[in-house]
Formats: C-alpha cells, sequence, structure tokens
C-alpha cells in the first residue's frame, strides 16, 4: 500500500507547491492543503484493496500459511515454511490494532507479515494468539535434545544496545537544545520543541513495549 499510496501524495505535494509558487497564491497551498488530506479519509478503503485473509497453521516441524482473496474468499496461494529454515524470528506491535510477525531465514531472506487482530480457532478476535502459539512451537522445537542452532528471538531496534545508544544521544541533543534556548532566548519553548519531545515520549513508550516483548520471547 506505501509503495502505492506514498508516491501520489509526494506528486499531489509537488504540484500544489508548484502551483503555489508560480501563481504567488499562498491561498491555493492552503486550500491544496486540505485536498492533501482527502486520501487519509478513506485510508481504511484503500488499505482493503492492499489486505489478504490468511490463514496460519503450526505443526511440529514446519507451519503453513494459506492466502486468500478477501472478497471471494478463494485460496490464492498456499506457502509451507520448515522450522529448520528459520534462523530467528521478530513480534512486534506497531499499533494496538496490528501485529507485525518478521520470520529471518538461514539463506538470508526475510518473511514480514503485518495483521489486523488476531483470532483463535473460534474465530474470536483474541490479542497475541499468534504470537503466544508461535512462541510455544518454537520453545518446543528449540528444546529438542538434537537441536545444536535454535531460532532466537530477534528483538526490536528499541530493545538493543543500538537503540539505547539512539535514545541516550536523542536526549542529549533535546538537553542540549533546551540548554541554549534558555540561556539565548528568554521566549517560551518554540512548539516545534515541544513537539520534539511528545515524539521523543511517544519513542519512550514505544522501548517500553519493545522491551516487555523482549522479555516474554527472548531474554531468559
Amino acid at each position: 500500500m506505501a509503495l502505492f499510496v506514498v508516491p501520489i501524495f509526494i506528486f499531489l505535494l509537488a504540484v500544489i507547491s508548484l502551483l503555489a509558487f508560480e501563481t504567488k497564491k499562498p491561498l491555493i497551498a492552503f486550500f491544496g492543503f486540505f485536498i492533501f488530506i482527502i486520501p487519509f479519509l478513506f485510508l481504511k478503503r484503500i488499505r482493503k484493496l492492499f489486505t489478504k485473509k490468511i490463514r496460519l497453521d503450526f505443526y511440529a516441524d514446519h507451519f503453513s500459511m494459506a492466502v486468500f482473496n478477501i472478497k471471494t474468499t478463494s485460496q490464492e496461494e498456499m506457502n509451507d515454511f520448515k522450522w529448520d529454515d528459520i534462523d530467528a524470528y521478530g513480534v512486534t506491535f506497531p499499533t494496538i490494532e496490528y501485529t507485525t510477525l518478521k520470520l529471518y531465514f538461514k539463506g538470508g531472506n526475510k518473511l514480514a507479515m503485518t495483521m489486523q487482530g488476531e483470532s483463535d480457532k473460534s474465530g474470536k478476535p483474541e490479542k497475541n494468539v499468534i504470537s503466544d502459539k508461535l512462541y510455544e512451537i518454537i520453545s518446543s522445537y528449540n528444546a529438542a535434545a538434537s537441536r545444536d542452532k535454535p531460532i532466537n528471538f530477534s528483538p526490536a531496534f528499541l530493545a538493543t544496545k543500538g537503540g539505547i545508544v539512539f535514545i541516550v544521544g536523542l536526549s542529549a541533543l533535546f538537553l542540549i537544545a533546551i540548554i541554549l534556548h534558555l540561556l539565548y532566548n528568554s521566549k517560551p519553548l518554540p512548539i516545534t520543541l515541544i513537539l520534539g519531545l511528545g515524539s521523543f515520549m511517544q519513542i519512550l513508550v514505544k522501548r517500553k513495549k519493545d522491551m516487555e516483548m523482549y522479555k516474554k520471547f527472548g531474554m531468559k
């Protein structure tokens, strides 16, 4: 969806900016902004065009993924993945509504699926059904006596050492910016800095959630 929608948004923004510049009428840019956000009002419908229905079946030595057309419910493809071919996996929750599952294969390939909602066999939505089942199966796989190369859990970036360095560096930059503003400017903090601090707080919340996932699935 992003490969389809983002270029269109960039094109519309470029056209609106060019018209405003050539005609020297800022109002075009003002009204053009509202035209630009209209597609966001239909984002769910646009997303549905790129959404497939999948069914995951887990077994001791592999799991299968059946892909169905969300409108006709007809099966479009079936794929089998052996646990022996998987090097690591990761589970993240971009939002409350979505779950992203990533599989890293030993050959270097990667499979990523972002799923909207999860359900058990009865069809009743239940949070973490897929991720918990996946952890259960992989734990059994890793516990096998002959397993010399287990499937590891790959944490999200913010739960790694690199994520800590990123957060510390960002904290230092914000602290420096605030100190410089207080020393050389008597006005209140600019709105851009306040918004930046708000985004930084969201990053901290995201790291907390990622660490919870790491402790649940990865850390021993």
